[in-house]
C-alpha cells in the first residue's frame, strides 16, 4: 500500500511533466478544497516567475525520484559514518597527451662554463687575393762612390826580325809562341821577347801595380843550370822623347820542374797528343821597392815596353835550363803590397847563380 507521502511526490512528478510545478501542497495535511488548491496554483506558478534556480529545482526532483526506493520497499536510512579507505586498485592506462601549454618566460642566463680544450685545426682555406702594392719608399742617400781596379791581360808579343822561320803546310798553319831560353834557329827561337803597355785612364798615379807572367815550359832539364832572363822598360810620355824607365835587371825562373818532352804550348792547348809540359806563372811587382824598384810615377797616358830576353854568363854561353818558357801572356794588374812570386830579382850581373836550383 502506497504511502501519502509517495503519492504526493506522484502528484508533484506528473506535473513538472506538464510544466506546471505545485510546489507547497500539503501532502500530509489530508484533501485540500478547491478554493485551497487554485490558490497554491496561484503561489507556485508566482514563485516559478521570481526564481532564477527552475532548472535546478526540476534537476533535483528528478534525481530524488531516481533514487526512491520503489513501491513497499523501505525507504534509505540517515547515511552511515564513512568506512575505512580500501587497498588502492590497479594503475589504469596512461592518458592521452595533454596539450603543449604556453611556453614560459625565459629565465636569467647561467654563469659561463670553463673553456673547452681547442677543437682540431680546420682545412686550410684557398689563398686570398695579392693586396695592392704599397708606395715606394724614399730614396736612402747615396752611398760613396766605388774605386776603379786597373786590369790589363796582354798577349801580342814581338821578337827579333828573322828569327822566326815561316812555314805553311797543307790545311795545317803552324802557330808558335815566342819563348826564352837558348836561341834556336831550328824552331826559330831567338830568346827575346816584347811587349807593351799604356796606363789607362782610371789609373791614379801612385797606386802600385803588378806584372804576372804566364810561362808554359816545354823541353828537357839540365841539372844544375837555370834561366835567368834579363828585363829592360822604356816609356813614352805625352810630348817627349822616348826614355829609360828605371835600370835593367836579372831575373831568375825558380822553382823545380819536371822532365818534359819538347812541345810547343800552342801544340799543347790545341789538343795534340803527347803534349806536356809545366805551367808556372811568375809576378814581379813594378813601382814598389819590394819588386823591380822603377819609379812610382807613372801617368795616364804613358806608354811602357818591355823586354825580355835570355841573359848571357861571362863565357857567352846561355843562363838556362835546357827547357823553353813559352810566354802564353802578361797580365798587369792594381796591387797593394804585392811579393815577389816565383822569381829572384838581381840588379848586378856579377852577382847571378843558379843557387843550387
Amino acid at each position: 500500500m502506497k504511502s501519502k507521502r509517495w503519492l504526493c511526490k506522484r502528484a508533484i512528478a506528473s506535473l513538472v511533466g506538464g510544466v506546471l510545478l505545485l510546489q507547497g501542497a500539503g501532502c500530509g495535511n489530508g484533501a485540500l478544497g478547491l478554493q485551497d488548491y487554485g490558490r497554491d496554483l496561484l503561489l507556485g506558478i508566482l514563485n516559478l516567475i521570481g526564481t532564477q534556480n527552475l532548472q535546478n529545482q526540476i534537476d533535483q526532483i528528478v534525481a530524488n525520484q531516481a533514487t526512491e526506493p520503489p513501491a513497499g520497499e523501505p525507504l534509505p536510512g540517515p547515511e552511515g559514518a564513512e568506512g575505512p579507505q580500501g587497498e588502492p586498485g590497479t594503475a589504469g592506462p596512461p592518458g592521452a597527451q595533454g596539450l603543449l601549454g604556453p611556453q614560459g618566460p625565459t629565465g636569467p642566463a647561467g654563469a659561463e662554463g670553463p673553456q673547452g680544450d681547442p677543437g682540431p685545426a680546420g682545412p686550410t682555406g684557398p689563398a686570398g687575393s695579392s693586396g695592392a702594392s704599397g708606395s715606394t719608399g724614399p730614396a736612402g742617400p747615396p752611398g760613396e762612390p766605388g774605386g776603379l781596379f786597373v786590369d790589363l791581360f796582354i798577349d801580342d808579343f814581338f821578337t827579333y826580325t828573322d828569327h822566326i822561320p815561316g812555314s805553311l803546310d797543307v790545311n795545317i798553319v803552324a802557330i808558335r809562341e815566342p819563348a826564352l831560353g837558348a836561341p834556336n834557329d831550328q824552331t826559330g827561337d831567338a830568346g827575346a821577347i816584347a811587349w807593351r803597355m799604356e796606363i789607362p785612364e782610371i789609373y791614379e798615379t801612385g797606386k802600385e801595380l803588378t806584372m804576372r807572367l804566364l810561362f808554359f815550359r816545354t823541353g828537357e832539364i839540365t841539372p844544375g843550370e837555370c834561366l835567368i832572363f834579363t828585363l829592360d822598360a822604356l816609356r813614352l810620355r805625352n810630348g817627349m822623347d822616348v826614355q829609360p824607365y828605371g835600370d835593367q835587371l836579372w831575373i831568375r825562373v825558380d822553382g823545380s820542374a819536371k822532365t818534359t818532352t819538347q812541345k810547343t804550348a800552342a801544340e799543347t792547348l790545341l789538343g795534340v797528343a803527347g803534349g806536356v809540359g809545366v805551367y808556372w806563372v811568375v809576378e814581379l811587382p813594378i813601382n814598389t821597392a819590394a819588386g823591380l824598384g822603377f819609379p812610382n810615377d807613372l801617368a795616364v797616358a804613358d806608354l811602357i815596353a818591355f823586354e825580355l830576353a835570355t841573359a848571357v854568363k861571362p863565357d857567352l854561353s846561355a843562363w838556362d835550363d835546357g827547357g823553353r818558357y813559352e810566354l802564353l801572356g802578361v797580365e798587369v794588374f792594381e796591387s797593394i803590397g804585392d811579393a815577389v812570386i816565383g822569381a829572384t830579382i838581381f840588379d848586378n850581373v856579377e852577382s847571378l847563380t843558379c843557387g843550387g836550383d
